[in-house]
Parts: C-alpha cells; structure tokens; sequence
C-alpha cells in the first residue's frame, strides 16, 4: 500500500482516506476496513478508540483487526 513493501508503515490516518475514498466509489459493495499495525495493540482502550474513528470518519461497514489470543482477550 502507498508504495511501500509492506503494510507495516501505514497509519490509521492513511487507512481512513484510503477506505473513504473506496466507499464513496462502491454503491453495493460491503466495506471492510483494516485496522493498521500499532493502532490496536496497546490496550482496549486504544484498540476501541481507533475502531470507533476508523468506522466514524472513513464510512466503513466493518472492521478488521489480526491476532491471535491477546486480541481476542482485548
């Protein structure tokens, strides 16, 4: 994404215009938005925070977020 060799630099910011633009295009599609990496690890409370901004600013219908048991615990 943007460029880069991985998705590892791209930050909450960069994902909320990538998938505003995306769902100001789809008329039918169901939106998914990736929480990018670092945006959700720390706490809940900074994982619930980005959620929260990512749906209200970016449009999108649903969130995705990777992790194995510490996420799921969150």
């Amino acid at each position: 994404m943007a460029g880069h060799e991985t998705t590892l630099p791209i930050t909450l910011d960069q994902m909320i215009l990538s998938c505003f633009f995306c769902n100001q295009a789809s008329q039918r599609a169901l939106v998914v938005v990736d929480l990018p990496f670092g945006s959700y690890q720390g706490n809940s409370k900074s994982a619930l925070e980005s959620a929260i901004r990512i749906m209200k600013e970016s449009g999108a219908h649903a969130v995705k977020l990777e992790g194995g048991r510490e996420i799921k615990n969150l």
